[in-house]
């Protein structure tokens, strides 16, 4: 579980529908220049959007 912060809430959400975020927020461009599913996590994680529960 994961709570994601944006737009000023906070709500409670799963690892598949993380991976759900990233499949839509992440383009083709960004995922050819190397951003993968772990790398995109941690950055979430660092800018304290998501933060594990």
């Amino acid at each position: 579980m994961f709570i994601y912060y944006e737009d000023g809430r906070a709500d409670k959400i799963t690892m598949r529908k993380v991976y759900r975020m990233y499949c839509i927020m992440v383009d083709a461009e960004q995922k050819a220049q190397g951003t993968n599913f772990i790398s995109w996590l941690y950055e979430m994680e660092r800018m304290q959007i998501l933060n594990r529960a």
